[in-house]
């Protein structure tokens, strides 16, 4: 299985690249998948928190939801673990 992180790009799979897009809304994601070109997968499976909602569909697509991450891990939390956590440089 082949994770897709970033917001866009293109991922290498056994398949061939697949390249993808992913857009966050304030109603859920937005999914834009280009299958591979070499061979086509069965199926394509997209895991998403269930607070992120697929909108639109994506064709060929089977979507997965999980549950939400707790704490919810924005920006100033994560800045805020490592101050406390990571070991100083002087």
């Amino acid at each position: 299985m082949v994770k897709l992180r970033s917001p866009r790009g293109r991922a290498p799979t056994r398949f061939g690249e697949v390249s993808f897009r992913t857009k966050g809304t304030p109603d859920g994601v937005r999914i834009d998948i280009g299958a591979p070109r070499r061979a086509q997968p069965a199926r394509i499976i997209i895991h998403l928190p269930r607070s992120r909602r697929l909108l639109g569909g994506a064709p060929g697509v089977q979507v997965v939801y999980r549950p939400d991450q707790s704490p919810h891990w924005d920006f100033e939390t994560v800045v805020r673990e490592y101050l406390t956590s990571a070991p100083s440089l002087d």
